[in-house]
């Protein structure tokens, strides 16, 4: 049985699992990124970039839960049409 796969980013044909271990690298170079500017306290910085860089990343973490939502939907659809899984789960 062939994998299915889906176009993100309008760009590159992923499947699930290529596209599920790419979120999760992100994921995690978020969290470092996050964990980072919690350390060194950027939100009492004078550099504008810095000081709503944790914000920033807050609302970047918000907007991939919603893109990863988005992308499985349209995983589950393209493998229902592929008779791959049943409609009923």
């Amino acid at each position: 049985m062939q994998e299915v796969k889906v176009k993100a980013y309008g760009l590159v044909n992923f499947t699930k699992k290529q596209y599920l271990i790419t979120q999760t690298i992100g994921f995690f170079v978020l969290l470092t990124l996050f964990l980072v500017a919690i350390k060194y306290d950027f939100a009492s910085s004078d550099d504008i970039i810095l000081k709503y860089a944790t914000t920033g990343i807050i609302v970047i973490f918000v907007l991939e839960i919603f893109e990863t939502a988005f992308m499985l939907m349209k995983f589950k659809k393209a493998e229902q049409s592929a008779g791959q899984i049943s409609g009923d789960q």
